[in-house]
């Protein structure tokens, strides 16, 4: 069976997608779509370096047209959104008008359960939509179920997370892998967890702990947006208590914690020599050559742990490195390699019809099998 696909979004995680897919995912075409024809033009030139894939469709979309992006998706089967986060909702009635099944690369909590709540439309498309695919929210959620299902009197799941330099780098020990807005966003904004039984609304760049990392040593871990994305929701009644948080090298907490007390975050605009301006805004044009500074690949560490009431503990861990010959970062391939699995299985018609969220989507061990093919190795320890 062969199965057409469309990458919304064809920056480094969309082409990182269609990678996947044009390898793994039985695919008769691809098509790529992006406002920036440059941006098209050069993810189908590496596409076609990288893969040999020849039925690459390129198309420019801003798909804040609704009319556009249904003439972009009419006649696939799964629509794969890698943009901006704010914009998968704008997304969802084209998808559910061509009857073109969707998954997103989620990243805000809000927008996620917005779409969720659009269960029953998706039915009576006959589309299957699931939300917060990728690393953080996706894979670490969805792992975290796998576990709370193998755990006797499973009481506390926390998801540790983070993209890191191989080797810390000044002033920060952290080079920039995604887009600095978003980065931002998942120190500012509200983090949600489930804490005794009920889902609560806590801030974002708190509760610093320090860790072990088998390998690196000693890390810290904080709290951040997004990340848990609505597993919170969908663990309730499961388990007590849900948490997630970022991984950083020690002295990156202190430095971002800073800037957010002293107001660089505000998005309330400012009167500065007669010019308008908004603190955020600036902060993150000064900030993002500073965090693109240096060389050397990047790794993704993971680490996803539920614990029972009598102390039994479940976990999976993982370090992830980058493809260096294939010029996939870490950061690619760990979110755009579960999403592009989960988009052939709702091409398969494996994933039921609805509106899913990622972490129910699949069964966790047959998503390490899929990751584990593609060249990532798992430390599992099921204590039961």
């Amino acid at each position: 069976m062969a199965y057409r696909y469309v990458i919304l979004g064809a920056g480094l995680q969309g082409r990182a997608a269609a990678f996947d897919l044009a390898l793994r995912g039985e695919a008769e075409s691809i098509v790529l779509a992006d406002q920036d024809p440059a941006q098209v033009q050069e993810a189908q030139r590496w596409l076609s370096e990288q893969t040999g894939f020849d039925a690459l469709v390129p198309r420019v979309l801003d798909a804040r047209d609704e009319a556009r992006t249904r003439e972009v998706i009419r006649g696939c089967d799964v629509a794969i959104s890698c943009l901006p986060y704010w914009m998968h909702p704008l997304v969802f009635p084209a998808a559910a008008a061509e009857r073109v099944s969707l998954i997103d690369m989620g990243g805000d909590t809000d927008e996620a359960r917005e779409t969720l709540a659009r269960d029953e439309t998706a039915r009576q498309a006959g589309i299957t939509v699931v939300t917060d695919a990728g690393l953080a929210p996706g894979l670490g959620n969805l792992l975290a179920g796998w576990l709370i299902d193998r755990c006797e009197g499973a009481s506390s799941a926390l998801v540790l997370c983070g993209g890191l330099p191989v080797s810390p780098m000044p002033p920060f020990g952290y080079r920039l892998v995604f887009n600095v807005s978003g980065l931002i966003s998942e120190y500012a904004d509200i983090a949600y967890v489930l804490r005794d039984g009920a889902v609560e609304a806590i801030p974002s760049l708190t509760e610093a702990q320090r860790v072990e990392f088998p390998e690196i040593g000693e890390l810290e871990a904080f709290v951040t947006s997004g990340g848990s994305g609505t597993a919170p929701w969908t663990f309730q009644g499961r388990v007590e208590n849900y948490e997630y948080k970022t991984l950083r090298y020690p002295g990156h907490y202190d430095k971002m914690r800073l800037f957010k007390e002293c107001g660089f975050w505000s998005t309330d605009p400012l009167l500065l020599d007669g010019q308008e301006i908004v603190p955020r805004s600036v902060f993150e044009s000064v900030i993002e050559p500073v965090l693109r500074r240096g060389e050397g690949g990047d790794q993704v560490l993971l680490l996803v742990e539920v614990v029972g009431r009598a102390g039994n503990r479940n976990f999976v861990r993982l370090r992830e490195f980058a493809d260096e010959a294939r010029g996939l970062s870490a950061m690619q391939r760990m979110t755009a390699f579960p999403t592009a699995i989960a988009a052939h299985e709702i091409a398969r018609g494996a994933i039921a019809k609805g509106c899913v969220p990622f972490e129910s989507s699949l069964p966790g061990d047959l998503m390490m099998e899929a990751i584990v093919k593609r060249g990532v190795s798992f430390e599992v320890s099921l204590e039961g």
